[in-house]
């Protein structure tokens, strides 16, 4: 099943360019490669950031660990100290300020601790504490903007309540101030959580964080047994230095970091708002524990719940009120108080700030190295486009056959190269296998036919020279019809003159020819040999015969069978010699240059059949018309000949006419195929005499029909004669006495019908012109009556019989008159013949009533010559025959004139010519020709026996007057007499005694006849 082209286009996919392609598919590339590289950057910045995070919360747990155990533990070693001070056993106040150098060095050494005090076994307490610059200590005890250390010293006092006294000293450790107080509250530092605790303890003490009552900071006590167990000493440690710290190690700005238990209970915070925040809940209630549910924020509770709660100490991203963090929770496992952990939590988004930056910056540089690229792409792909679109557009052209478009394109692309290389050799290849194959279609010439072919051959191989040999029609010899080699300049056969003087090879004999050339013929396959000289030499004899002279010697070889349709050898092509581009050294012939020499040879197989057909048909076709035309001359001896010689004047007349120089005929040339449709028309001119009867042409006296019927009517005469005779012996015999009379009345009437007869048969000689007074006797001749006794209705042909009446009654003897026009002597015109029915040929002739009239009387009145006017009709009707037989035929485009150059040489240029009554300005000049060749045949002729043969000068005048009177073309006239043409053939086919001298002078001008003509 097939179909269109438009059909096809509709069910494939939609097609892109490749410029589209390349640039979107590079583009994708890209973008994939932009992408997937921003993202695993980003990734690798990710994982790297969350590795350095982690490491970094690490080490902010571990410097905030340590940190605190060097607070701690300074703090711990004034503690254990002092607690081995005997002053602490003393309870006044001068002792304890005595100690104030001492505790003023303590809290230059260890700023982070607060206040120093000392709580006894019986109850009473007494502390130092550092204001420094906290507003809150110094309105609690409402010290003196000079203070620096308070002195608090509290004791029993009356009815459950304390009694205090204030002492401040400057840095100078200076009395700058001293009050005292009740208190109603009764405060017993043995109720407290580090006095119990340090008491039973025997060590160190620390409490948990908490808020310090007079300086409203977090912090803790640490607090170590007096020797002796008489009180506790205790250290208030300020952890907002912790805070400090924890602040400075915030990663990002929502960087969260806490200390906790791990129950939970806040300690401590990198915020400092949440310290102030929480204080102040501790202010409220100082007993109240402190809780990281309590932060503003999830994150405690969720590291709490998800990390501490599941003893994870590594970092980890955890989704906490829609953000994702990254979490840490280490125990500070430095602390002696276990339990207490660190976490650090940092939004990731924060922390990816930066690889979410260089992402961008990433994603900016992809995007515009993609849009560089793609341009880059798309400069690169449009030229790498052009190239195949440049390619693509060449290839629909050899798809085209349009071959003369130069393959001017360049490439750095090897693959493109190479296949611009490639489309190169193949428009070559193709466009000089399509150059030769026209040209091999177009030649006629067998000759150049073979030498285009062989030399085509010679020049894609590279070969020295080469031979082409054709088998003969019957198949049963090979012959080398052209031999030619460029190196020993020899060339025989083809266009040359030479001759090749070699006898053909039988090719029945087979078993016994040892020719590399019946081998092939019988293999029907190339043969190549690298070296001729390693081969027999019987194989190559004749091939190295024609090449090898003056020390030329045959190396390489190539012999490739000539296959026509049906696969049969026609003929062998063989080089020689092939040679390399470079070195010029002898070669072998390559596979390529033998395959395409295969494929020309195919090409040219074809065409050498085609040759060999059209030669044939040609020849054939030749033989038809000649055998026509013969057929023609042979069907009557009066113009016999005629179709025959008529194409020689024809010719001879176009020649001249073609060589011409000076007008009319200065523009007017014929090619070989005009010749040749002039060659076809003049042969075949005549040709529609096959329809006319034979006793039509031959017709040589006016009763004549298959024969002559003069026959009968002398017949009539005797009989009447005989009647005479009968007449007169039966009156002796009536009336003996009267036998002299009768005698008289006999030989007059005998003498009568000589005299008629003698009159009739003059006039149907015909050489006689007939008078009315003629045509009276003829008729008063005619009204004689004879007696007939037979039936003439008997032994006759179905059309005579349709012509009489035979259901007539007659009654012998029957009178009839001695000449009679009989209506059995008219012959109808045939059904459907009476015309020329729609005249597409545009005839002109009067068409007679009838076919034919064969009346004795109408016959013998023809007023001149031997023809009726039906018989005249029917002879000039083969003119017409001649037209529709030819129109009727498929003539090639060549020679489809053939019809009119034919069926116009009746034509006259006055137009009162036949069939169409054509003028000369109608008329060609191949149509003139054929006029003027086929009068001065008729004229010249000696083979008509009707006639004496016309002498050359009698017949050129007839032609003149025929000039004069318009009738011929009087250029072409004028031209036969000033060529010598008439006389050129007059040699050739007149009688010696019909040749005698012509003075042309009397018919052309003599301007003509000086002038050059040809």
């Amino acid at each position: 099943m097939f179909i269109s082209v438009q059909q096809y286009s509709s069910t494939v996919k939609a097609r892109f360019s490749l410029a589209f392609t390349i640039g979107v598919m590079s583009s994708i590339l890209l973008v994939v490669l932009g992408v997937s590289t921003t993202y695993y950057t980003f990734e690798n910045q990710k994982n790297t950031a969350l590795q350095a995070t982690d490491r970094f919360f690490l080490l902010s747990s571990t410097q905030t660990e340590e940190k605190l155990l060097a607070m701690i533990q300074s703090v711990e070693s004034f503690v254990t100290a002092s607690s081995a001070l005997q002053s602490f056993g003393v309870d006044e106040v001068e002792h304890i300020a005595a100690l104030l150098p001492y505790f003023n060095q303590s809290f230059l050494t260890i700023p982070w601790m607060t206040a120093v005090y000392v709580g006894r076994d019986n109850g009473s307490f007494y502390m130092i504490e550092a204001i420094r610059s906290n507003p809150h200590t110094r309105k609690a005890f409402s010290a003196p903007e000079q203070a620096v250390y308070a002195v608090k010293i509290i004791g029993p006092g009356e009815k459950g309540t304390n009694k205090a006294h204030f002492q401040f000293y400057n840095k100078d450790l200076k009395l700058v101030g001293a009050q005292s107080a009740v208190i109603n509250n009764r405060y017993d530092p043995r109720t407290t959580t580090w006095y119990p605790e340090a008491a039973s303890s025997g060590g160190i003490v620390i409490t948990r964080p908490y808020t310090f009552f007079t300086s409203r900071q977090l912090g803790i006590t640490i607090a170590h047994a007096i020797e002796g167990g008489k009180g506790v000493v205790g250290a208030d440690t300020d952890l907002s230095s912790i805070s400090d710290l924890l602040s400075s190690q915030k990663l990002t700005s929502s960087t969260q970091i806490v200390i906790m238990e791990e129950n939970g209970r806040y300690l401590l915070s990198a915020d400092s708002r949440e310290v102030s925040r929480l204080a102040r809940m501790k202010a409220v209630d100082s007993t109240a524990d402190l809780n990281v549910a309590e932060l503003q924020g999830n994150v405690g509770r969720e590291v709490q719940e998800k990390l501490i709660d599941h003893g994870i100490s590594t970092g980890k991203l955890l989704q906490i009120d829609g953000r994702t963090w990254f979490c840490l929770a280490r125990e500070l496992v430095g602390n002696k108080k276990k339990g207490i952990y660190m976490v650090i939590a940092s939004p990731l988004d924060e922390i990816m700030v930066d690889a979410r930056k260089i992402r961008q910056q990433n994603l900016l540089i992809v995007i515009a190295g993609v849009i560089v690229a793609i341009g880059f792409g798309l400069y690169l792909s449009r030229r790498i486009a052009y190239s195949l679109h440049c390619l693509s557009s060449q290839a629909g052209n050899i798809r085209d056959f349009q071959l003369s478009t130069p393959l001017n394109i360049e490439s750095n692309i090897r693959e493109v190269a190479d296949l611009i290389d490639t489309m190169k050799v193949m428009q070559s290849a193709i466009n000089r296998f399509v150059e030769i194959a026209r040209a091999l279609s177009a030649e006629k010439q067998m000759e150049r036919v073979l030498e285009m072919i062989l030399k085509e051959a010679q020049s894609v191989t590279g070969a020295d020279g080469g031979g082409i040999g054709l088998v003969s029609d019957d198949g049963k010899s090979f012959s080398y019809v052209l031999i030619y080699n460029s190196k020993t300049d020899i060339h025989f056969g083809g266009t040359s003159e030479n001759d090749i003087s070699h006898d053909p090879l039988l090719l029945d004999n087979a078993g016994s020819n040892n020719d590399i050339e019946v081998s092939v013929i019988h293999d029907t396959k190339a043969k190549v040999i690298d070296d001729v000289t390693g081969a027999g030499k019987e194989e190559c004899a004749i091939i190295r015969q024609f090449h090898e002279r003056d020390g030329y010697v045959c190396r390489s070889l190539l012999i490739i069978p000539l296959l026509n349709r049906q696969n049969e050898v026609i003929g062998l092509l063989h080089l020689v010699n092939a040679r390399d581009n470079r070195t010029n050294d002898i070669v072998p012939f390559s596979e390529h240059k033998t395959a395409y020499v295969k494929a020309l040879s195919s090409n040219a197989a074809l065409a050498l059949d085609n040759n060999r057909l059209i030669r044939a048909q040609k020849e054939l076709f030749d033989s038809f018309v000649r055998l026509i035309a013969g057929a023609i001359d042979t069907k009557s001896p009066y113009t016999g000949g005629h179709c025959q010689r008529v194409p020689v004047i024809a010719g001879m007349l176009a020649d001249a006419a073609s060589s011409a120089v000076e007008e009319p005929f200065q523009t007017f040339r014929m090619n070989e195929d005009e010749r040749y449709e002039l060659f076809i028309a003049s042969w075949l001119h005549d040709c529609g005499k096959v329809t006319t009867p034979e006793y039509v042409v031959d017709k040589a006296t006016r009763l004549e029909t298959n024969y002559n019927r003069i026959h009968e009517i002398r017949t009539r005469f005797e009989v009447l004669w005989r009647d005479a005779d009968i007449a007169y012996y039966q009156g002796i015999a009536d009336s003996p006495e009267r036998r002299e009379s009768l005698q008289k009345e006999r030989e007059e009437k005998q003498r009568q019908l000589k005299e008629d007869f003698t009159f009739l048969a003059s006039c149907n000689e015909g050489g006689e012109f007939m008078a009315p007074e003629k045509i009276e006797r003829l008729r008063e001749i005619g009204r004689q009556q004879w007696e007939r006794n037979f039936d003439n209705r008997i032994g006759l042909s179905g059309d005579e019989k349709s012509r009489l009446d035979m259901d007539e009654e007659v009654i012998f003897p029957v009178r009839e008159t001695l000449l009679a026009d009989k209506p059995e002597h008219i012959l109808p015109r045939l059904a459907g013949k009476g015309g020329y029915g729609d005249n597409p040929w545009g005839f002109k002739m009067a068409v007679p009533d009838h076919r034919y009239n064969l009346g004795e009387i109408y016959n013998l009145s023809i007023a001149k010559g031997t023809l009726t006017p039906e018989e005249r009709y029917k002879i000039n009707d083969h003119i017409v025959q001649t037209i529709t037989m030819l129109k009727s035929l498929p003539f090639p485009k060549e020679i489809r004139r053939v019809p009119d150059w034919a069926g116009n040489h009746h034509e006259k240029l006055d137009g009162s010519g036949y069939p169409r009554s054509l003028t000369g300005e109608q008329l060609s000049i191949p149509e003139r020709i054929m006029a003027v060749a086929d009068i001065f045949e008729a004229l010249t002729a000696a083979d008509r026996p009707y006639r004496t043969p016309k002498m050359l000068s009698e017949c050129i005048k007839i032609m003149y007057f025929m000039k004069q009177d318009g009738h011929i073309c009087p250029d072409l006239f004028d031209l036969l007499l000033t060529s010598g043409l008439y006389r050129e053939y007059a040699k050739k086919y007149m009688r010696r005694d019909q040749l005698d001298d012509v003075d042309i002078t009397q018919y052309v001008r003599k301007d003509k006849i000086d002038g050059p003509s040809i």
